[in-house]
């Protein structure tokens, strides 16, 4: 049986391989094999056992083998396992075509935003398997601190194990937030009109971080706090309507409420010419970060 397993999401991939295989299994570099070792893994039994177990990664790597891989592979007979691990594989080439016909594609993309509540349903269950309460709106909040990212989230789910707790203070406490809600933070400091804060809280990025892409993500939470505030919809379709996560929305909607549509509009041209400002290569653009939500204090205070 011939297996590939395509997508970006390393971690769903990797649980899918232990699932496929014995520890046991033999491994091989794609980009190595040569003709004549493809053609005997592709043969079956060995003299030491009468089936076979094989991982084989990136094949498609190695060109002009896997141009010539489909005459071997339909060698590959029920007592051979053959598991071709295919990150991004060239679905235009004959031999993705082949697969696509004569094995079985198990596809591992990514979570995004959209993903959130599939993500936080993952994570209450996982927790849950592990002899540790959690509700619905706990496992959404270390989604929105830590990301979708499934790898990010199970190591944050391990540190909480050993806590034993997986409440909003236990997930602050033992898990690093991701960069997304660090910005927030910022963010909802600001809303707060709480000035004397910001400074220490940029500093603490600035340490670790981009300021550029603080600016991005900052400018991004921005949009979906215009987008409450002049869409005129609920938190849940205006998150849907914009791909994004539905507790974020949650957590910018009591802002939005206290805000009118000549100051929104205001904070939206600010963040506009401060993403002009860093393109100019003078700037620091720290400042420039700074600047901008010392503006949205000033109007919130």
């Amino acid at each position: 049986m011939i297996y590939v397993l395509t997508g970006e999401n390393d971690f769903a991939l990797r649980r899918k391989l232990s699932e496929l295989l014995d520890v046991g299994a033999e491994r091989y570099d794609g980009i190595e094999l040569s003709f004549e070792q493809l053609a005997d893994i592709c043969a079956g039994s060995t003299l030491f056992s009468s089936k076979r177990q094989v991982v084989i990664d990136s094949l498609g790597d190695n060109k002009h083998l896997w141009s010539e891989a489909i005459p071997l592979l339909e060698r590959a007979g029920e007592d051979t396992t053959l598991v071709l691990v295919e990150p991004k594989p060239d679905k235009r080439t004959k031999t993705f075509k082949w697969l696509q016909k004569n094995a079985e594609i198990i596809d591992h993309k990514p979570w995004t935003e959209r993903d959130s509540s599939k993500a936080a349903a993952w994570v209450q269950e996982q927790i849950k398997s592990r002899g540790i309460k959690v509700n619905p709106a706990e496992a959404q909040f270390l989604v929105h601190w830590v990301g979708v990212n499934q790898q990010d989230l199970h190591q944050a789910i391990e540190k909480l194990e050993l806590v034993g707790v997986a409440d909003e203070k236990a997930i602050k406490s033992a898990v690093d937030p991701a960069m997304e809600s660090n910005v927030f933070i910022l963010l909802e400091t600001a809303l707060k009109g709480d000035g004397a804060a910001i400074k220490q809280q940029i500093d603490g990025l600035e340490r670790s971080d981009d300021a550029y892409r603080v600016l991005g993500l900052l400018a991004s939470q921005i949009q979906q706090l215009v987008a409450l505030v002049l869409g005129g919809k609920s938190s849940s379709l205006t998150a849907a309507d914009m791909g994004v996560s539905p507790f974020m929305m949650n957590r910018l909607t009591p802002y939005s409420r206290s805000m009118d549509r000549k100051v929104t509009l205001s904070i939206l041209e600010w963040t506009a010419e401060a993403d002009r400002l860093t393109k100019t290569v003078d700037n620091d653009p720290w400042m420039i970060v700074e600047k901008l939500l010392l503006k949205i204090v000033a109007v919130k205070q």
